[in-house]
């Protein structure tokens, strides 16, 4: 075996406040990892047990735990509850409402573009500028096709 000393801090505070326990050999530096980990284990199945083992301590039975016959709902009520506040049927409308905006931006018109360039050469007469402009052209129907697949789209997901 080698003798070694660590030049990184293990973690291992020594009475003085400065330094930090050295390990003179591998052996020493794998039981104090050791132990680490085994109270880490330990703290983590303590702190399971413990949260596991919370029970509710009442004279009453379980569903009136749950329920109040004073002040509860009716069934109707429960269940629209649960379908307004069901994950699944708020992203089923947030996809409704997605179809929805694309028919509505498959009939709108494409932007127009504009586009400016321009170089100068140092120590030089030669200068350049150029600008572009584009128009989209839809032609052939093109929009009229766009908004039908998009509106395709809507009729599935509301149907869904």
């Amino acid at each position: 075996m080698t003798d070694w000393t660590a030049s990184v801090p293990l973690a291992v505070p020594s009475r003085d406040a400065n330094k930090f326990f050295t390990c003179s050999s591998s052996w020493q530096a794998r039981m104090l990892a050791l132990k680490s980990v085994v109270k880490l284990f330990a703290f983590g199945f303590i702190f399971a047990l413990a949260a596991t083992a919370q029970t509710v301590q009442s004279d009453q039975p379980v569903s009136l735990l749950y329920l109040n016959p004073q002040g509860g709902m009716t069934a109707d009520a429960a269940v629209a509850f649960a379908l307004e506040n069901n994950g699944e049927t708020q992203a089923l409308r947030k996809e409704v409402d997605a179809a929805r905006a694309l028919v509505k931006q498959a009939g709108l018109r494409a932007n127009p573009k504009l586009t400016a360039t321009g170089a100068k050469q140092i120590g030089a007469a030669d200068n350049n500028q150029m600008a572009e402009a584009m128009l989209p052209l839809e032609l052939g129907g093109r929009r009229a096709a766009r908004v039908a697949v998009a509106q395709r789209v809507r009729n599935s997901r509301v149907c869904a």
